[in-house]
């Protein structure tokens, strides 16, 4: 028997919002640690730096193309996965 569209979806919003949340602990945690005082850690750091720039960016706005797209359910993981990536980027520009 063949999945439903939102049975089908929320496996993926629930995917994306963990990765929304572990790009939003990089990014809080690079912020407020000093994160060079280790030199693997730095390292590492700065090797992940570049993918989490594009899924800073990436992630708030393919969440909202998927809200949206859903007709804007108000109890869809879409809506707070946009909501945290997009906090995410004000908090990390700002």
């Amino acid at each position: 028997m063949p999945k439903s569209p939102k049975a089908a979806g929320s496996r993926s919003a629930v995917t994306v919002f963990v990765f929304t949340l572990l790009v939003a602990a990089y990014w809080f945690t690079s912020q407020s640690e000093n994160i060079n005082s280790n030199a693997f850690v730095g390292a590492s750091y700065e090797v992940l730096s570049i993918p989490m720039v594009l899924l800073m960016f990436l992630l708030p706005i393919y969440s909202l193309i998927r809200w949206f797209t859903l007709k804007f359910d108000w109890r869809s993981l879409w809506l707070y996965s946009g909501i945290v990536g997009a906090g995410t980027v004000v908090y990390t520009i700002g």
